[in-house]
């Protein structure tokens, strides 16, 4: 027995390196750098300085329409770093993840009472489904909003308290101001809710009520019935779906698509074991897994989902306890004492590995977001070139999707800018500036497009890939010169118009 204690102590010992390496390894592969920062910040600026516009203000197209449908995160975030620096806008931004997360894991215990299970589920959650989601875009209220709500109703639903509802219109009324194009998801997410209860009168009125109330204060935004219906007409294009990574759909054959397919089979087997599956949860977890399947950054939700619907599942069942009865068949003593012990620490250091990775999710954030706010760009040395040449900023200049933010936030007009639902005829009512700009890029019509604009600038990337680098670089009849070529990863270069 003696032995077996010895042991248990360098399995105690082996356990908590076996976290740090698996933590360390999860980790390393975060990456949570946000192009989308940049126009978020110059959209704050420009609306604190200038007023809401109802036309683009940021790019170089000022006659197109535009819903800007996070424009009040835009102006909490530059007034952030404008008046705190970048040290209380990067904790800013943690504190926002880790509400959403703190919600999850109330959320996660008030259905499961067993804190054992919830630490497990939410470490799983931030693991797969929100670890490199964490980012400056409003999307991080939005995963806060809806996990409340879901929460909220769910209390509702438990008590009958009516008292639980009165936050949801007001909750309403933020999403459609902070970030609009996820608002209506929150009638899918509680329509489901919805459905499970129409059969019980005193949970469907209120419920009912509650969702009117919510729609009608979703009007209450600068843009009106416009905010409302942008996703319709923003979501669901093929040129943003084809061209736009995060609003690619997933493969099986990919990470992402494995884990959500595992997810669901663990649901599966969870709800043959234990008890059936309610059905909200059973529709909630359908719907965002169509979601996160048909595209990228609908991962989290789905995540949101399977934590809520295993913790249903696992109410009250104590996995320590199923995990002895099957220790226990081993009919060898020591190994089984061994056993044993390893899960005395196992489940001792659940709610360990749950605090560390949290605490390491919140560093990774921390440290990502406040190197965006320092403003630390690749192309910064070519700008400040272009700065003291330019002094005015009153020029047409070209870059590609990615960078354009960028080029907004230090002052410029650029072609294009990572925000593709604002290029799409439907939205800006007067030109598929995506269509033109992915031609182009793959060589159609390259020629017609740089005569078209008779841009200043051209900031390309130096890459065969690059049909418009491609076309400057080789046509000897080019009107461009370079003049600044940045060199190391980046392998950008700006090139002139010469007059």
């Amino acid at each position: 027995m003696k032995n077996i204690l010895e042991r248990s102590k360098k399995i105690n010992i082996l356990f908590l390196i076996m976290i740090g390496f698996l933590i360390y390894s999860l980790f390393g592969f975060f990456t949570n750098y946000d192009n989308d920062l940049w126009f978020i910040l110059a959209t704050g600026r420009s609306i604190l300085n200038n007023g809401i516009s109802h036309f683009d203000t940021l790019s170089m197209h000022s006659d197109y329409f535009v819903v800007t449908q996070q424009w009040l995160t835009s102006i909490i975030y530059y007034f952030t770093l404008n008046s705190f620096g970048p040290a209380v806008f990067s904790t800013m931004i943690s504190i926002i993840s880790i509400l959403g997360i703190a919600v999850l894991y109330r959320y996660s215990k008030f259905l499961t009472n067993n804190t054992s299970i919830t630490c497990l589920l939410v470490t799983f959650y931030i693991y797969f489904f929100v670890q490199g989601f964490t980012t400056t875009r409003p999307q991080i209220i939005t995963y806060l909003i809806l996990t409340l709500e879901l929460f909220l109703t769910d209390k509702f639903i438990k008590s009958k308290n009516k008292k639980y509802l009165y936050f949801l219109p007001i909750l309403s009324m933020l999403e459609i101001n902070l970030h609009s194009s996820m608002w209506f998801l929150q009638f899918c997410f509680l329509g489901v809710y919805l459905i499970d209860c129409i059969k019980d009168k005193n949970l469907r009125r209120p419920l009912f009520i509650t969702l009117i109330i919510m729609l009608l204060a979703g009007l209450i935004n600068p843009f009106g019935i416009d905010a409302i219906t942008y996703v319709f007409k923003s979501y669901g294009i093929s040129i943003i779906n084809d061209n736009i990574i995060e609003m690619s759909p997933i493969t099986v054959q990919s990470l992402k698509g494995k884990i959500v397919l595992i997810s669901l089979f663990l649901v599966i087997l969870t709800s043959s074991l234990y008890k059936r599956i309610n059905l909200r949860y059973l529709l909630l977890l359908g719907g965002t897994a169509y979601l996160g399947l048909s595209h990228l950054k609908s991962i989290p939700y789905f995540g949101i989902a399977f934590t809520i619907t295993m913790s249903s599942l696992l109410t009250d069942v104590n996995l320590k306890e199923v995990y002895l009865n099957y220790i226990n068949k081993i009919k060898f003593n020591k190994i089984k004492n061994i056993f044993i012990k390893v899960s005395d620490l196992s489940f001792k250091y659940l709610k360990l590995a749950f605090a560390v990775t949290t605490l390491m999710l919140i560093i990774d954030s921390y440290a990502t977001v406040i190197s965006e706010a320092q403003l630390d760009h690749p192309y910064d040395p070519m700008i400040r070139w272009l700065d003291n040449n330019e002094p005015n900023k009153d020029v047409k200049i070209y870059t590609n999707y990615g960078d354009g933010g960028y080029l907004e936030w230090r002052g410029y007009k650029p072609y294009i800018d990572p925000r593709g639902d604002v290029f799409l005829k439907s939205t800006n009512k007067k030109f598929d500036l995506m269509e033109e700009y992915v031609n182009a890029e793959k060589g159609i019509k390259t020629e017609e497009f740089i005569n078209k604009y008779n841009f200043d600038y051209l900031i390309l990337i130096e890459s065969d890939k690059d049909e418009i680098y491609n076309y400057i670089h080789n046509n000897r009849k080019s009107d461009y010169k370079v003049v600044y070529r940045l060199f190391g990863p980046t392998h950008a270069v700006l090139y002139k118009k010469v007059k």
